[in-house]
């Protein structure tokens, strides 16, 4: 069986090794065999992209015309050192929620596809004559979901695959497929290696704590605004979510009543980022005392153990990237500092820039991303 690409499309040779059969003779055994591999092709396209709408499982190669509609489609892609000419479409750069003009450097000049990635302008997307596009495969704010933009360009005739890249157990998966759909194995295994790594060094170690050693955090994005995607990102650091599983407004009674030991802030893109100097921190000063303000008698704030961390570090969307696993380095520092005293979360930051994006930004000389900053 050999994988291989004719006229463009994906194919399975199940015949290549077994030299030219007589048509005659052999007719109803190459007719069985045809069956069988048609059965292992829907087999294998099934296991390597159970994730992705059916429609995603016949992609015609190559791909000339792509668009993303989320940032981490993007940055993924980058990962795995996809060529940005064939990118025609992206979400709009400089929008709080989209393209981050300082990370996304290069990207100024392609065309806009909207700025919410569940609800692109599909007249623009058909309009650059794409072969794929890539919509988000998970639910948005408030619900939202990409299900009737994907029919909509299916019907276009256009191939649709959907990923998100923002969680931290399932972002391996996710790069392994689109590098196997872009011809890029090599690059994403020897990420994927590089991240299991950063990863697997802190569960190993966080997998071992008791409940009664986790530490009662309180997360939220907005004040008394609590999110269910917190919990995951807090138990692998070694935390207790005190909202676990929790959606929502609650009261400034029940915070106080549960007294968090740890409270983390979630601040979005342009209070922290890229564009800004290490020592522009005005903005998230003003943060952290609000929240030491109408929260004093809890103990995380008696024990100055209030952080702030960037969302772009963060598992929220669509304002966030492909940096879970860094953020979930600065909370495990935070947690447990000494358990983690060897684990330096910048130079990590640091590599993946350099390493993994091709980027030239010193994080000595640029950037703001926690606050206060480690020690």
């Amino acid at each position: 069986m050999m994988w291989g690409a004719e006229r463009g499309a994906l194919w399975i040779d199940c015949e290549g090794q077994g030299g030219a059969l007589n048509r005659e003779g052999h007719r109803e055994h190459v007719n069985t065999v045809r069956k069988i591999c048609a059965l292992l092709s829907a087999f294998i396209f099934a296991f390597l992209f159970a994730a992705i709408p059916v429609s995603a499982y016949l992609i015609h190669k190559p791909i000339k015309r792509l668009i993303c509609t989320l940032a981490h489609h993007v940055e993924a892609l980058r990962i795995l050192k996809v060529s940005k000419d064939i990118i025609v479409g992206v979400p709009i750069v400089g929008e709080p929620s989209n393209l981050d003009p300082d990370f996304f450097l290069e990207f100024g000049d392609v065309t806009g596809v909207g700025d919410m990635p569940w609800n692109p302008d599909i007249e623009i997307i058909l309009a650059q004559n794409p072969d794929v596009v890539i919509l988000p495969s998970c639910p948005g704010p408030y619900g939202y979901t990409a299900d009737e933009e994907t029919e909509q360009l299916e019907s276009a005739g256009v191939t649709v695959l959907r990923f998100c890249f923002n969680q931290l157990e399932t972002f391996p998966e996710e790069l392994e497929k689109i590098g196997y759909v872009f011809g890029k194995k090599e690059e994403a295994d020897e990420f994927i290696d590089w991240y299991e790594d950063v990863v697997n060094s802190i569960e190993e170690k966080t997998s071992g704590i008791s409940e009664a050693e986790r530490p009662k955090v309180y997360c939220e994005w907005l004040p008394y605004q609590i999110s269910v995607a917190d919990d995951d990102i807090i138990a692998a650091a070694g935390g207790k979510d005190i909202y676990e599983g929790l959606n929502g407004e609650i009261s400034a009674e029940d915070v106080m009543y549960k007294d968090p030991e740890i409270i983390i802030r979630p601040v979005w893109q342009g209070e922290t980022g890229y564009g800004l100097n290490p020592d522009d921190t005005n903005r998230l000063e003003g943060v952290r005392k609000e929240i030491i303000e109408r929260l004093p008698t809890v103990t995380a704030v008696k024990e100055g153990k209030v952080y702030l961390i960037s969302s772009q570090l963060w598992t929220y969307l669509p304002g966030s990237g492909c940096r879970q696993f860094i953020g979930l380095c600065y909370l495990a520092k935070w947690f447990h500092p000494e358990l983690f005293k060897d684990l330096d979360p910048k130079a990590i930051h640091q590599e993946y820039l350099t390493r993994f994006q091709g980027l030239d930004i010193d994080l000595d000389k640029q950037g703001v991303f926690v606050y206060p900053e480690l020690s």
